[in-house]
């Protein structure tokens, strides 16, 4: 039990190790370069997406501005349109009134 257990380890087994070491190294190496470069790449399109949004606000304020307009201009329209269905129903029945008075008066003679 003494026995020394690395003796027993195969002769290229440092070298394999410290290869395997060096492939683990360069492949850290390429992802922090790939890394890098997709931050790049995103700071790239932050910025744009800053400056579009800065570009496109005047144009969607004055949408919005239109479209209070729009809805303000439809409520007085439906506004308008809720008091010729009343008049035009309040008519409907003096109509029918008259023509009740109509059919019930006597024929001329």
């Amino acid at each position: 039990m003494n026995e020394d257990l690395t003796k027993k380890l195969p002769s290229d087994f440092e070298s394999r190790v410290l290869a395997t070491l060096e492939s683990m190294s360069e492949r850290m190496d390429s992802m922090s370069e790939r890394l890098e470069s997709t931050n790049e790449r995103l700071a790239r399109v932050e910025t744009e997406l800053g400056e579009s949004r800065r570009q496109t606000r005047p144009l969607w304020d004055n949408f919005l501005i239109r479209l209070t307009s729009i809805e303000q201009n439809m409520k007085s329209i439906n506004a308008h349109l809720a008091e010729f269905a009343r008049e035009f129903f309040a008519m409907r029945a003096r109509i029918a009134v008259v023509e009740d008075e109509v059919r019930q008066r006597p024929p001329a003679a």
